[in-house]
């Protein structure tokens, strides 16, 4: 079998043991009473009726979706149930980035490792709302791939935007970047296409198919504008020092890259990067994010690549990485064993 191969089946099965998390997230019992609310009488879960606190608070709650999924997964499979679900989410994510590149194993790799390690902090609290988010997150970058291929692939991008605004507020986001890389092919053809200003359009409106409607989107500029929520929520708080280097680090050589990238195109994901990089310095929350975004930005700089392809060819550094990789793997069994 080839060695690289190899190495990437086991990555992928130590990531798949090392998110086999117990469900640490403090609203877990809040979901499952929500989901349970759903299912026995077709609640949406959009008003305070479990304590005394707030009474008669209302909210749109954008994750009504992920509630009423996650009540029968533990009614099925109890905490157990929960774990392999976190492992199946993240995994899945991880294999639509994986998938949304040719080839290029060894970089697509370190760069989900890299993912992995900095959005730990997102990732350890278990099976929550937000792993929907990164799910639908993965899908939409994987269609970006498509779309180069198949311009018939954005129809499904309403699709998607509809499902994504029923499981997390996050949808909004993706919305964003969906016109940023239209944006970007208008560059390219240096010609607006009106389906894809129609796509784009129904893409906006999707979204409030949805049981609070128009909220969805109020909810997100409260969220964004009016509320410090990094005053009241944990993780809504700046990164740590260290990962602000990294942010800050990895942000500067990618901007440089794409404003030394010939194609204009290209040149504009320097303002991507700076955005979702910003949001990455003001809620640790949006590490995960920044981290798919710098993985969609690397590979479309195509012409930065060759240093990596010539490395990662050599025969002595893909025995060391599967050494590695299977290293890894065994601690993780024995862990968990």
């Amino acid at each position: 079998m080839d060695k690289l191969k190899l190495f990437v089946g086991i990555f992928f099965a130590s990531l798949f043991l090392l998110f086999f998390l117990s469900p640490m997230d403090p609203d877990l019992g809040w979901h499952l009473r929500c989901g349970g609310n759903f299912w026995s009488s077709g609640s949406f879960c959009g008003e305070n009726s479990f304590s005394v606190l707030l009474p008669n608070y209302s909210w749109p709650n954008h994750a009504w979706l992920y509630d009423a999924v996650l009540f029968p997964v533990f009614n099925i499979g109890g905490f157990f149930g929960l774990s392999f679900f976190n492992a199946f989410l993240i995994l899945g994510s991880f294999l639509f980035l994986y998938f949304s590149v040719k080839d290029k194993k060894i970089e697509k790799t370190l760069l989900i490792l890299l993912l992995s390690i900095f959005g730990w902090g997102v990732f350890s609290l278990g099976i929550r709302s937000q792993l929907f988010g990164v799910l639908f997150f993965s899908i939409e970058i994987f269609l970006f791939s498509k779309f180069k291929e198949n311009e018939k692939i954005i129809f499904l991008f309403p699709l998607l935007f509809l499902v994504w605004a029923n499981f997390h507020g996050s949808v909004i986001i993706g919305i964003l970047l969906f016109g940023f890389v239209l944006i970007g092919k208008f560059i390219d053809l240096k010609k607006f296409q009106l389906k894809q200003i129609f796509i784009f359009f129904i893409s906006i409106l999707t979204p409030l198919i949805n049981p609070f409607g128009m909220k969805i989107y109020t909810d997100a500029w409260r969220h964004f504008a009016v509320v410090d929520l990094g005053k009241l929520i944990a993780e809504w708080t700046p990164p740590g020092f260290f990962v602000g280097i990294v942010i800050v680090f990895t942000g500067i050589i990618i901007i440089f890259l794409s404003l030394k990238n010939p194609l204009l195109k290209n040149k504009i994901y320097s303002l991507l990067i700076l955005g979702v990089g910003f949001s990455a310095l003001k809620a640790r929350r949006n590490l995960p994010l920044y981290f798919m975004i710098l993985f969609l930005v690397f590979f479309e700089l195509q012409d930065k690549r060759g240093f990596f392809n010539r490395f990662f060819e050599r025969d002595s550094v893909q025995k060391i990485l599967l050494i590695l990789a299977s290293l890894f793997f065994v601690i993780l069994l024995v862990f968990y064993l």
